[in-house]
């Protein structure tokens, strides 16, 4: 991958300055967009920032991703400049910007919820939330051919099947038990964030069967 280089700004790239998803600000003292070799490069902090303003404030998007409806960008981040500190003290390469696993059920993307994290933890809280058709619970579909519950969870993004059961609470709560092993999984891989995923397992001593 070619290296960002910064570049600062000329007059004629401040005057092109527009609002980012009609609410952000790109008030960066250099270039987001240069050409290096003849080949254009973009900054990767920008790209971050560009990809969180449109989760957020992207009709398109929130369509495909109707998950992210009512999630907002703290006020201080609508500034790409406050976010660039944020993002060069804390980015760690091929890593994913997270707003939820520090702080369970963050709606709100600011410097005190997010965390870069692998993507392969933050793979492991998408899979549930997305694309859900059904007001059955989480990780549990019905199979009417054969009249069963059937429990199912992702596992580097392939679907692994647990067993099938006479309700969905049953098979929820098999799900929750599968879940939780990964989480544990993902917790001794990274230790660094191991408090914030602890905050996620379910607690199977509640009588939910």
């Amino acid at each position: 991958m070619q290296e960002f280089i910064k570049v600062p700004r000329n007059k004629q790239s401040l005057s092109k300055k527009i609002l980012v998803q009609g609410v952000g600000i790109n008030d960066s003292w250099y270039m987001t967009m240069t050409t290096i070799n003849g080949v254009k490069v973009r900054c990767p902090a920008y790209r971050a920032w560009c990809n969180m303003l449109k989760r957020c404030y992207s009709e398109k998007s929130l369509i495909i991703n109707p998950t992210y409806t009512d999630c907002t960008v703290d006020r201080q981040w609508l500034y790409f400049s406050e976010f660039e500190k944020w993002h060069s003290a804390n980015y760690k390469e091929g890593y994913h910007l997270d707003k939820d696993i520090k702080v369970k059920g963050n709606k709100i993307y600011s410097r005190d919820s997010c965390l870069y994290v692998k993507q392969s933890v933050n793979k492991l809280f998408l899979s549930s939330a997305r694309h859900k058709k059904s007001d059955l619970p989480a990780g549990v579909y019905f199979d009417e051919s054969r009249e069963s519950y059937v429990a199912g969870i992702k596992v580097n993004g392939k679907r692994h099947f647990i067993g099938r059961f006479c309700t969905p609470l049953e098979a929820n709560h098999c799900y929750k038990k599968a879940k939780n092993d990964q989480i544990a999984i993902a917790m001794l891989e990274n230790k660094d964030i191991a408090k914030y995923l602890e905050k996620h397992l379910y607690d199977l001593s509640v009588n939910d069967i």
